[in-house]
């Protein structure tokens, strides 16, 4: 065991805690009967007893029944083993213990932090002496039971002399210490209870209670023998505000009811009428005459008018461009760039006024409007302008709000370039001072252009959250 000596001699100086340790390093098998631990054939010791390992959340001690109930279930995770020590009403051990625990139990580590070594707690008895403590706390138990039974079935009206004619011999040794008597020393505590009999402990209690100086607090202040009918009394004559209450309740004087007066009307004067008659005069001049205005019939609110807030997308009107009105929409929604000049000769229709791009957002699709020409545009139109396809020369922006009051700086601040060219293409100078995005578009290999098209959206998409949130986007 690690202490010298013969086990059965080490055991009174050992507590459960490093049994149990020794027990496992030993690789002997430590058991649970009823609540006993018992370790081999010789020893044995209480499961609720408390080790000298102490929790690192609640610095509490933890049971050698909690020890030995993770030492048994260190092969699962910790989730199911809390369920189980829940099922079987077990003490458990907290996550930020369980490595330690099992390392130290195991031998894995010498020591423990946890360990307090200056509480030593020799809890481990001989298993036939363990047996019979247990034996004699649960008959003790059972007899405490019974009397509590039998109080509630024939409690005598004296309490406290039906406990001293029920105190048994020995029950002296239990009175307080100011009757002078010597304190019982030496009895465990299941004994001292089985001496003492329910009746004379309900007589204690009482008596305690009756002498016990109570301390005041906000719950005791509101408790009150005192009461409050003349106030309730009081609050149900009070008059309320419409005055229907002291129209009700008259006053008595002199065994006679007073009426209550009448409520003063500056214009229900008996003098003044008789005056007005006396002279002509005619109430119908003044406004006392007046008939009341009549209430305007309700009619329903206006309805303010709906405001657009289908953003714009602005592209060049020159055929000679890559993206224009006639093929935008294939751009924009397949990734497919068809030249101007083709798309030209597919529209059925003519030149269109405006195109609708149709963008899927996730399960929802949202409207972009593509227009080339910007001279019917009214400022509402403007405030939603979010991209533009850039030819290059500055004169594509002749009239324009932004570029006429700040330039393009102030322009592309606010609505985001884009300048589509072709890979055999010369960029436009104007490009490299201009802050645009630049779409490079292959005349060989069209199946790069739904890159392009999604670069597009993406950067499209980062500038209108910061600047048009106010949009349907």
């Amino acid at each position: 065991f690690g202490f010298g000596g013969s086990p059965k001699a080490s055991s009174r100086a050992m507590d459960a805690l490093s049994l149990l340790r020794n027990e496992t390093i030993a690789g002997r098998k430590v058991e649970k009967q009823g609540d006993l631990l018992l370790y081999g054939n010789d020893f044995a010791s209480a499961c609720n007893v408390e080790t000298n390992y102490r929790a690192r959340t609640t610095d509490a001690f933890y049971t050698i029944e909690a020890l030995w109930f993770l030492l048994q279930s260190r092969l699962i995770e910790h989730g199911p083993y809390l369920l189980d020590a829940k099922k079987l009403n077990i003490p458990v051990v907290a996550r930020a213990d369980r490595k330690d625990v099992l390392a130290y139990l195991m031998d894995e580590s010498t020591t423990s932090d946890r360990v307090d070594p200056a509480v030593f707690v020799p809890t481990v008895l001989g298993r036939a002496e363990a047996e019979a403590s247990v034996s004699q706390k649960r008959s003790a138990d059972d007899s405490v039971a019974e009397g509590g039974a039998a109080a509630k079935r024939a409690r005598p009206d004296d309490e406290s002399d039906a406990g001293a004619a029920a105190q048994p011999e020995g029950a002296s040794a239990r009175q307080p210490a100011s009757s002078g008597a010597a304190p019982m020393t030496g009895v465990s505590s299941g004994a001292a209870v089985s001496r003492v009999s329910v009746l004379e402990r309900d007589a204690r209690t009482k008596k305690v209670l009756e002498l016990e100086l109570r301390y005041d607090n906000r719950l005791t202040a509101l408790l009150s023998t005192k009461k409050f009918d003349s106030v309730l009394a009081y609050l149900d004559k009070k008059p309320d505000k419409s005055g229907a209450a002291r129209a009700q309740a008259s006053t008595a004087v002199g065994g006679t009811t007073r009426k209550p007066m009448a409520a003063y009307d500056r214009y229900d004067q008996p003098a003044a009428k008789a005056q007005g008659a006396e002279f002509g005069i005619s109430e119908a001049g003044t406004f006392v005459a007046q008939e009341a205005p009549q209430d305007k019939p309700n009619l329903p609110p206006k309805r303010k008018p709906k405001t657009n807030r289908t953003p714009i997308i602005i592209v060049p009107s020159s055929l000679k461009d890559c993206i224009t009105l006639h093929n935008v929409r294939g751009y924009l929604e397949n990734g497919t760039v068809q030249p101007t000049a083709d798309a030209v000769k597919d529209a059925a229709g003519g030149r269109p006024q405006h195109v609708i791009v149709n963008k899927k957002r996730g399960a929802e699709t949202r409207m972009y409007k593509v227009v080339d020409n910007v001279t019917t545009m009214t400022p509402d139109h403007w405030d939603r302008v979010v991209a533009c396809f850039v030819a290059g020369p500055e004169w594509q922006f002749k009239k324009w709000p932004m570029f006429e009051s700040g330039g393009t700086a102030q322009l592309f601040s606010k609505v985001r370039g884009f300048y589509v060219y072709y890979d055999d293409q010369k960029m436009h100078p104007n490009i490299e001072q201009w802050d645009v995005t630049r779409l490079l578009i292959s005349r060989n290999k069209p199946h790069l252009d739904k890159t392009t098209s999604l670069k597009f959206w993406e950067v499209l998409d980062g500038h209108t959250q910061k600047t048009h949130r106010d949009l349907k986007l």
